[in-house]
Order: structure tokens, then C-alpha cells, then sequence
């Protein structure tokens, strides 16, 4: 992954920040990172709303890349992470900000660490409540709990023994690392991904490490409300397609019979809207074996109805 062309030396760091209809939040999380002197890249995946004009307006020093469609937030922050010159790439949600010293805390711990190939902060929303930073990896047992990011009432847990995967709300990559294992997997179009960079990071001996004394505050769900069901089967699709590409096709398979039976479950015992999104979830999950699932188109299924 090579960096583009670029006007004046290479920052340091590389803020790199994917915008989809963040309008709301984009120019708090622009703010606490436009003015800490890295070069700051957006990248916006077709915005239907005011982000463009928001950097344009507030923000003319960050290089704006504008997609012509969604491509998913892997395949745009490979985009971005193309175009920017850092040593290090801080992805950053659109949602999301940096406490304090938050940036130039994790930017230490990774320089202290020469094989660290990613380093994430705790994480907490703008209240106060904490946030699950990092987790286990998944197996094809998983019974389906709903991520952080998609269904902001979950509740945290302590952080996992290691190996563990990092959230990607805000996730400091070492560019030595990435361009050697290739950056995000595009197939992944929203959810997984992070999962899917890690684990090949940790397979080609670099560390993955929270960072326990960096905090960012993360808003969550902030894609959430109406589209939480698509973006609830969209994070089913990448789980299948994770179990695929690490186990096998077979446990794949037996990761969507595991999730059918538990979805079915909660479906029973909820009359609500999440009920509801696991009602739908169960029908999709019923519609086809793995291999279909898979490959379905992930912006098809998360931008329809």
C-alpha cells in the first residue's frame, strides 16, 4: 500500500476519518484532530447529507477524497490510507474523538513497541459509561450478540485474554505492517473487518494491544435507529465470511445453523424492535446456506429497505 502523491514532507500520523451521513457528529470529531498538526484525510463514502460541504467549509486543510458510491468502510479507509503520508494511520470514526492527549498517548505506546502493528484506546461514550474496547475472537459458536457499534445498549466486559481484536472506532495501524499484510479484506463491507486485520496481523507476528491509559469517547449506534436491522445482518454476513476465510467453509456453515437456532430464540422472547431485527435476521440466515450468505453483495443488503 503505497501512499499517493502529497504536498509538503510526511506527517507523522495520519488521521484518517470515514464520513457516510455523519453530518451530526463530523465536525466534533474533525475539530479535535483538525488542529494537532497530522495530516488529516476524509474520505466520504457518497454522503447524501452536508458532510462534503462541512469539511469544505470548516475544515479546507484536510485532504477531502470523495467516492462516487459506499464502498464500505474497509475499502474506503484503504482508499484513504493510500492517499495519506504518514508513518502511522489513526482510523477514526466519524463519531468518535480523542480525550485529552488521546492521539499523542497511543502514538507513544506504538513507537515504544516496534512489532506493534495496531494499538487501540479505551473507549467510552460522551457520558461517561464505558465501552468494549477490544474482544476474543469469534468462533462458529457465536450466538449472535450484537456489536457495540450496531446496538449501543450493550453493556462492556472486561478486556479478553489474549490474542484479542481490537474495536475499530479508533485504531492507530503501523503502516510497515499494514502494507505487509494488505490492509482491509474489501469483501468485508461494515463490521468484521477490524476482526479480519487483526487476526492476520497477529498470524504474521505483529502485536495488536490496547492502549489502557488512551481514552476517545464514541457517541455509538450513531448509524444505528432505522437501519439498525440491515446493519445487524450485515454484521452476521462478515461473521460468516470471517468463520469462512480463517476456519473453513464447513464451520461457516455450522457458525449460521448456531446463529438460526439463538436468533430464533431471542426472536421469541422480544416484542420489540430488537425482536423484530432478530425475526428479520432469522429469515435471512434461513434463506440460504453459508456459501450463498457469503457471497451476497454486503452494500446491497445493508443500503436496500
Amino acid at each position: 500500500m503505497r501512499s499517493g502523491d502529497h504536498n509538503g514532507a510526511a506527517s507523522d500520523v495520519s488521521v484518517i476519518v470515514v464520513s457516510y451521513n455523519s453530518e451530526p457528529y463530523l465536525e466534533r470529531s474533525l475539530g479535535a484532530v483538525a488542529s494537532s498538526g497530522h495530516e488529516l484525510v476524509v474520505v466520504d463514502n457518497a454522503s447524501t447529507d452536508g458532510s462534503v460541504a462541512l469539511v469544505r467549509s470548516r475544515f479546507p486543510g484536510a485532504r477531502l477524497v470523495e467516492l462516487d458510491r459506499n464502498v464500505g468502510f474497509g475499502a474506503a479507509c484503504n482508499e484513504g490510507m493510500r492517499r495519506a503520508a504518514g508513518s502511522y494511520f489513526l482510523l477514526l470514526n466519524p463519531d468518535a474523538w480523542p480525550v485529552g492527549e488521546g492521539v499523542a498517548t497511543l502514538v507513544r505506546f506504538a513507537k515504544g513497541r516496534p512489532r506493534l502493528g495496531a494499538a487501540g484506546p479505551r473507549l467510552r461514550s460522551p457520558d461517561g459509561r464505558p465501552q468494549q474496547s477490544a474482544y476474543g475472537y469469534p468462533t462458529a459458536l457465536w450466538l449472535g450478540s450484537p456489536a457495540v457499534t450496531s446496538h449501543p445498549r450493550r453493556r462492556p466486559r472486561e478486556v479478553p485474554r489474549r490474542p484479542y481484536f481490537l474495536v475499530g472506532t479508533a485504531l492507530l495501524l503501523r503502516r510497515q505492517a499494514v502494507e505487509e499484510v494488505g490492509g482491509f479484506d474489501e469483501r468485508f463491507f461494515m463490521f468484521n473487518e477490524e476482526i479480519d486485520l487483526c487476526w492476520r496481523l497477529h498470524h504474521a507476528g505483529w502485536q495488536v494491544e490496547l492502549c489502557p491509559d488512551a481514552t476517545f469517547e464514541h457517541v455509538g449506534g450513531a448509524s444505528s435507529g432505522t437501519t439498525w436491522p440491515a446493519l445487524y445482518r450485515e454484521q452476521l454476513r462478515g461473521h460468516l465470511l470471517f468463520v469462512a476465510k480463517h476456519r473453513s467453509l464447513r464451520q461457516a456453515e455450522r457458525a449460521r445453523r448456531v446463529l438460526l437456532a439463538s436468533l430464533r430464540v431471542r426472536a421469541a422472547f422480544r416484542r420489540d424492535a430488537l425482536g423484530s431485527a432478530f425475526r428479520e435476521a432469522s429469515a435471512w440466515l434461513a434463506s440460504g446456506d453459508a456459501q450463498r450468505l457469503i457471497g451476497e453483495d454486503g452494500a446491497d443488503h445493508f443500503l436496500r429497505p
